[in-house]
């Protein structure tokens, strides 16, 4: 059957990334600009908390074009209310 998740995304309008270097941005250190203050590890921290709740992290993106970044994790019959939020 068809598993329940939540989908989060953050997209621009931005330069992209090249295609060749798209999968080493959630690796540790890597910083693929030098305009841009950082450790590199951000995303890499990212990864290993949205994988340790057993989801998934990843990145589409068209150089040129701008990026979107989105992470998906599963619903858990404990994170469910018993009754609506007002």
């Amino acid at each position: 059957g068809q598993k329940d998740e939540l989908y989060f995304f953050v997209k621009d309008t931005g330069i992209g990334i090249p295609a060749d270097q798209a999968g080493k941005v959630f690796e540790r250190f890597v910083k693929l600009n030098t305009f841009v203050k950082g450790t590199g590890l951000g995303l890499a921290i990212c990864r290993v908390i949205i994988e340790r709740l057993g989801g998934t992290i990843g990145v589409e993106t068209r150089e040129g074009k701008g990026s979107c970044f989105w992470f998906r994790l599963p619903v858990r019959e404990d994170m469910l209310l018993e009754s609506p939020v007002r």
